[in-house]
């Protein structure tokens, strides 16, 4: 499968990832 940018991290999100995504939402909420 062909990806935009070819170094692009997949895989499960770690914690750090869901602990920045919350912080990021609480931050700026729904766009």
């Amino acid at each position: 499968m062909n990806y935009l940018s070819p170094d692009l991290k997949r895989g499960n999100f770690t914690d750090d990832d869901d602990e920045l995504t919350i912080r990021l939402h609480a931050l700026l909420g729904n766009k």
